[in-house]
């Protein structure tokens, strides 16, 4: 069963284990390797965590949960938080913070080895969400993206620029890539010069798209954890 809600000593074992599977990836690292990480026993890590693999989906449920927060606060602070432009910019902001958080979205084999094949693994659910058509779609009917573009497209597009800003440094050499943070604001202002609608848009309706998202994906996760639905 995966676990969505931990204890102090559990997320010291999820903290310590990170820059392990960072390191060494999935396959490599052991949990005798995270016991000796965290400073306890295998046996201990056991009392939490059924198995390395649980312990991993785990670690990886937490930080998907931790970037959704991050962006989340950023965007309701942004006054354009709540247009497509502002969305993203934040997205991207809460997913290059995060070494981890790189390596679910861009699925590295580095870092997640084997585990992404195995047969009910996190990455073969719907829980790690790319940009979606129908979001894009929900934004146009709240004014908050130009009704001319189309849906589909237009997501693949955003999807095709994150996962390229995730992946650049395998293709271009380090020194000739722009800060991260200069690059992010020319995407938005970009998306905002393509998508935005001719009157400014309206960003408080596109939050409210948000948090109706938020609020039933919420909704959701506490009825599976009430069940006990997190079973592999």
């Amino acid at each position: 069963m995966l676990k969505i809600n931990y204890t102090e000593k559990e997320n010291n074992i999820l903290d310590a284990s990170m820059p392990l599977f960072i390191q060494y990836g999935y396959d490599k690292t052991t949990v005798a390797d995270i016991a000796k990480n965290t400073g306890i026993s295998k046996g201990a890590i056991y009392l939490h965590f059924t198995s390395k693999e649980q312990l991993f989906e785990s670690l990886l449920f937490r930080e998907l949960a931790i970037y959704n927060f991050k962006s989340y606060e950023l965007i309701e602070a942004d006054p354009k938080g709540g247009l497509l432009s502002g969305m993203y910019k934040n997205q991207l902001k809460a997913l290059t913070s995060s070494k981890l958080m790189m390596a679910i979205f861009k699925r590295d084999s580095l870092v997640l080895g084997s585990y992404v094949k195995k047969k009910n693994s996190f990455f073969r659910t719907d829980k790690n969400k790319t940009m979606r058509a129908d979001f894009i779609k929900q934004m146009q009917e709240a004014g908050a993206v130009r009704k001319d573009i189309n849906p589909v497209i237009s997501a693949h597009i955003m999807d095709m620029i994150g996962f390229s800003l995730v992946s650049i440094n395998e293709f271009k050499a380090s020194d000739e890539i722009p800060p991260i943070d200069d690059v992010i604001h020319g995407i938005a202002d970009l998306i905002d010069r393509a998508w935005t609608p001719e009157d400014g848009g309206n960003s408080e309706a596109g939050k409210d798209v948000l948090r109706q998202i938020i609020s039933s994906t919420l909704k959701e996760y506490e009825k599976q954890e009430s069940e006990g639905n997190y079973d592999d």
